[in-house]
């Protein structure tokens, strides 16, 4: 039997989620290759990069990665705790694939104001109401045909099946662990990294921001870190580097001397109004690679946006990622191995998640850089 085995969608959110399992001093290798091998035996996460992609192609990427699940310890599809992409596809065909009799399907994660009610997923608003996410759980997995049972309480799992479980804090989400492990087997765990904190049972290796020279790299649009930068400049209003389309010679000098002179600089990237997702990928993607090619090595990196990261990895060259420990919900620290800066200290977050002060708090963490005698 292998320990953990864990598929998901997105980086971030493998990155986020394998945290978890970090309690017990063993980092979890994070694969960006769904066939791609693992440099050693313990706890492996792999991301597909399907959130974004077509249906068709989403359900390819997965199924290269799903028998990956059968045996394990603990089999754990991680799903978007707001429900984006073809989640319950997925899933399907991870059980379909794995030979599963049972599925616990708990994709609240209360540390980011998402919590399952009534068999609905709903997020916080700013305003502080609560709001049902745009895709409807239950009838997602019913339009896939996955028959769920609901589960409002612990003591309704039992027997086999696909059960949707309310939870509304840890403390919910420990219960529905622990009685879930009493469900027929095999039995694949579906949630968030809300979920994968249960079933660790132990906090996450304690992690900080690593030292200055710090790169921050933000793909992400998304509202809530739109806020967080908006705070930050008000802390650092130099900080931002915005790489523009066409010829960034300027900006990547720019970058450049404010790393040595600051030592923090933030990425971001002029994109036109209305741009679809997977255009602004593609157009980020390709200003990362000019960008590693000129920015020297920093100490640290910090990185939002699945995506944005994927592409980012994808322009250094690494072969995976090794998930060391956790800074905060939501913030996972990890290193990179292989590539042009091979065992560069990295934390990562989703565009989504944290409150509007939690980037300038985390900069006020990094450390100036050490300096050889």
């Amino acid at each position: 039997m292998t320990a953990l085995r864990l598929i998901a969608d997105d980086l971030t959110g493998a990155l986020d989620s394998a945290a978890q399992f970090t309690g017990a001093g063993a980092p979890v290798t994070v694969l960006l290759d769904p066939e791609a091998e693992p440099a050693a035996a313990g706890n492996l996460a792999i991301d597909t990069a399907t959130r974004d992609r077509p249906k068709a192609a989403a359900l390819a990427a997965v199924a290269s990665a799903a028998t990956r699940l059968r045996g394990a310890g603990l089999a754990f599809k991680k799903i978007d705790s707001l429900l984006r992409g073809p989640f319950a596809e997925e899933l399907a065909l991870c059980l379909e694939l794995g030979g599963f009799r049972s599925c616990i399907v708990a994709p609240a994660f209360p540390a980011q104001h998402r919590v399952t009610r009534d068999g609905r997923q709903l997020w916080r608003a700013p305003s502080g109401a609560w709001q049902p996410t745009a895709c409807d759980l239950t009838a997602a997995l019913s339009e896939a045909g996955l028959a769920p049972r609901p589960a409002a309480r612990p003591d309704r799992l039992s027997g086999s099946g696909v059960f949707v479980c309310d939870a509304e804090c840890a403390a919910d989400l420990a219960a529905i662990a622990a009685a879930g492990r009493a469900l027929d087997g095999p039995l694949l765990w579906c949630g968030s990294a809300g979920l994968a904190a249960a079933l660790a049972g132990q906090p996450a290796a304690p992690a900080a921001l690593g030292p200055q020279p710090l790169l921050l790299v933000v793909g992400s649009r998304h509202p809530v870190m739109l806020d967080q930068l908006a705070r930050l400049r008000d802390l650092d209003s130099g900080i931002t580097v915005a790489l523009p389309e066409g010829d960034a010679a300027a900006a990547l000098a720019t970058l450049e001397r404010r790393l040595q002179q600051a030592g923090r600089a933030l990425v971001t990237f002029e994109l036109p109004d209305g741009l679809a997702e997977a255009e602004a990928a593609g157009l980020i993607a390709g200003r990362l690679r000019g960008l590693v090619q000129r920015c020297p090595r920093p100490a640290s990196l910090f990185v939002s946006g699945g995506e944005t990261l994927r592409a980012l990895c994808e322009a250094l060259a690494v072969e995976r990622l090794e998930v060391v420990g956790e800074v905060a919900a939501g913030l996972p620290a990890s290193r990179l191995v292989g590539g042009r800066w091979d065992g560069l200290p990295l934390v990562s977050k989703s565009g989504a998640f944290g409150g509007p002060a939690l980037l300038a708090e985390l900069i006020g963490q990094a450390t100036p850089a050490r300096r050889s005698a």
